[in-house]
């Protein structure tokens, strides 16, 4: 595709996705609200934004690997591109690590902490744990994601993107056919469209991106990795 087809495409696309986005939220979020009660939908969006808070850390990370796999990718040096991703992929890895690891360890303080119904505290114990999980995910889906965008393959990631809003949909459809606690199911669920959102990207770039490999111990490169930091920061 010429380059101005594609910026074309990529932008009509990008319109396409936040608009549907946008529309599914709406109506989806008025479901779960109505399905789980104020209480349950208040522990869910508690939790959340409490450990989504270093969010902003995948972000910065994301930002600096797509600027280096998009130079390199001009320069169509392969044995880089492959370094680049190794590395971010792994430094994307340890920092998850080292973050759920410490929010798990510091759990029952910050659980103990936030104002949450003692009928709710099982529940929200399980919500914690899982989105601690939708974290460690979030962050080695983002360099994939970064080689999607550096890679100008702005479709398939607004196909994963929509896709994941309509999965969310589709759970706070189901949420009257399952006879079980609506704030467990809903945790259960997004975890689980978390997962397929890093398969749908790990598959795709492991076929069709050369670059896109298992990372070797054998490709850590210390430099590389402070690059990465550096620019992020």
């Amino acid at each position: 595709m010429e380059a101005t087809n594609r910026i074309i495409v990529n932008t009509a696309v990008q319109y396409a996705r936040t608009f549907i986005h946008m529309l599914v939220m709406l109506f989806s979020t008025r479901l779960v609200l109505t399905a789980m009660g104020e209480s349950g939908y208040g522990t869910y969006s508690l939790i959340g934004s409490t450990v989504f808070l270093i969010g902003f850390i995948t972000l910065s990370l994301a930002n600096s690997t797509q600027r280096f796999l998009s130079y390199s990718h001009g320069k169509k040096d392969i044995a880089v591109l492959r370094s680049i991703f190794s590395n971010a992929f792994l430094l994307h890895l340890g920092i998850a690590l080292i973050l759920v690891i410490a929010m798990d360890l510091l759990g029952p303080y910050i659980m103990g902490h936030l104002s949450i119904p003692a009928e709710e505290r099982d529940a929200a114990a399980f919500c914690y744990f899982t989105v601690l999980l939708m974290v460690l995910l979030g962050f080695v889906t983002s360099p994939l994601r970064a080689l999607f965008i550096a890679r100008e393959n702005i479709v398939y990631v607004s196909v994963v993107e929509v896709t994941d809003s309509l999965l969310k949909l589709l759970t706070a459809l189901s949420f009257p056919y399952f006879e079980v606690n609506p704030l467990k199911l809903y945790s259960t669920a997004t975890l689980a469209i978390s997962a397929f959102n890093f398969l749908a990207y790990a598959l795709y770039a492991g076929i069709c991106y050369e670059e896109c490999h298992v990372p070797r111990c054998k490709e850590v490169s210390c430099n590389q990795m402070r690059q990465l930091t550096g620019y992020a920061l």
